[in-house]
This record gives structure tokens, C-alpha cells and sequence, in this order.
């Protein structure tokens, strides 16, 4: 297939500005999303702490349920602020992010380490997709929502980056 030209552009260059029905539906979207994540995760803590090994990880594991406990009172309160329910609505995570066929597909080929270190991994990659999803929300908070809301947001971003940190020292401790 030959190089064609590419069609005139039609970005425009004045900043979009979204009205607040338009924020309040993607604020509502994107925080769906991070509570649909979270609500999965925690139906998963009893399984990741069986299968884990390293005592300091199923404490880490543990200790992330109940923060994301937290995180899941917080959106709860904010969807019943914004008269929303957050009823979890199951669907897939992404693909790869549907955290038992990722973890557990091929177990049997896995030392118990090997999985630590993949639980570890996959764990934190999701720390870092709602870390992401969080400063979009805020950013989206600001100015629109009452402030106790911009405040559960930042709240439960700093609780991700805290479970971000804790991953990553997790997973320093199987390197080299």
C-alpha cells in the first residue's frame, strides 16, 4: 500500500471546554472504573494471601484490602453525595487485568517465588492504573464537585501511591 496523503487536519486549536454534565459523566465513568477494579481486587485478597509465600507480602496484601476497603467507603460516599449507586457491575478488567487468568494460568510451571513475584508485579501495575485514574478525577473534581469530594479523591490517591511504594520495595526484596 502507497503513502496517501493524510486528510486536512480538523483538530481545532482552542482548548475543549467540557460543560459540568459532561464532566459529571465522565467523573461518574472513570470513578465506576476504578470501584468496578477495587471490588475485584478485594474479592481476590483471600486468594493472593493463600497463594503468596512471603509472610511480608500476604501482610502487604492484607494491608491493601483494607485500604481498599477504605477507598470503597469513600466512593460509596461520593456516588450517594452525587445520588449515583455503585453497584459493582462486573465486566472485564482490561484483558490482561482480570487478575485471576492473569495470576494463576499457568501456577503449575511457577516456583512459589516466581509467583510472589508476578502477584507482586500485577499488583502494582494496577496501583499504577488507579494512581492515573485518581489525578483524572481530581483534576475533574476540582472546582466542579464540594470540596469533600476533591478530598475523599486525594485521599484515596495517596492511599494508592502508599501501596505503589510498598509494591515496589516488595519487589526489590526478590531482585538480584
Amino acid at each position: 500500500m502507497e503513502n496517501q496523503p493524510l486528510p486536512p487536519s480538523t483538530h481545532s486549536t482552542e482548548r475543549p471546554i467540557l460543560s459540568k454534565t459532561e464532566i459529571n459523566a465522565l467523573f461518574v465513568s472513570s470513578l465506576s472504573d476504578v470501584y468496578n477494579m477495587k471490588t475485584h481486587l478485594v474479592r481476590l485478597i483471600p486468594e493472593l494471601v493463600k497463594r503468596a509465600s512471603y509472610q511480608g507480602l500476604k501482610q502487604a496484601i492484607l494491608s491493601t484490602g483494607l485500604h481498599l476497603d477504605a477507598q470503597l467507603l469513600r466512593i460509596d460516599f461520593i456516588f450517594k453525595y452525587l445520588k449515583y449507586e455503585s453497584n459493582f457491575r462486573p465486566k472485564p478488567l482490561l484483558g490482561s487485568l482480570n487478575v485471576r487468568d492473569y495470576l494463576f494460568s499457568n501456577v503449575g510451571e511457577l516456583n512459589t517465588y516466581q509467583l510472589d513475584y508476578i502477584i507482586i508485579n500485577h499488583l502494582l501495575t494496577i496501583e499504577q492504573l488507579e494512581i492515573a485514574q485518581f489525578k483524572v478525577l481530581l483534576t475533574l473534581a476540582k472546582g466542579v464537585y464540594h470540596k469533600q469530594i476533591y478530598s475523599m479523591i486525594k485521599l484515596c490517591l495517596q492511599d494508592a501511591i502508599k501501596e505503589k511504594r510498598t509494591f515496589e520495595l516488595l519487589s526489590k526484596t526478590y531482585s538480584l
